[in-house]
């Protein structure tokens, strides 16, 4: 399936613009709309918890685990299997549930989203194309 990149306006950058790949899913089995961030530098897949609790999860029941982010904060979370809808394909995967994500975006990362899509970015186009792997 092929998207169309967002943008943000950001006057530090040249050009006052950040073009980010962001999609729509479903997560878990009420089938929560979530907008994701795709996210190849992310090692894992990591879910605001209150969407988690929205669809059925119960984070703190999870593994509790600490993820550090490039700036080197740290952020507590709990890792859970995590059903997702993303481009009609149904999956279970691991993911990352925190209170502390300081974004307003789900991330999806390499364990959990790259493992089963193949992501082509074209950004002078401003399209990317996500695709599930059949195994």
């Amino acid at each position: 399936m092929k998207w169309t990149y967002s943008y943000i306006e950001d006057p530090s950058v040249p050009g006052k613009f950040v073009y980010i790949p962001l999609i729509e899913a479903n997560l878990g089995e009420y089938r929560i709309a979530v907008t994701c961030l795709i996210d190849s530098g992310s090692p894992v897949t990591i879910i605001h918890s209150p969407l988690a609790v929205a669809s059925g999860i119960i984070p703190s029941s999870g593994k509790k685990s600490i993820l550090r982010g490039v700036g080197g904060d740290t952020i507590l979370g709990y890792y859970h299997e995590v059903e997702l809808l993303v481009c009609g394909y149904h999956y279970t995967c691991q993911a990352f549930l925190t209170a502390d994500l300081q974004i307003p975006y789900c991330i999806l990362g390499q364990v959990g989203f790259f493992q089963n899509f193949r992501v082509t970015f074209d950004l002078p186009k401003l399209s990317f194309e996500v695709v599930p792997v059949k195994s």
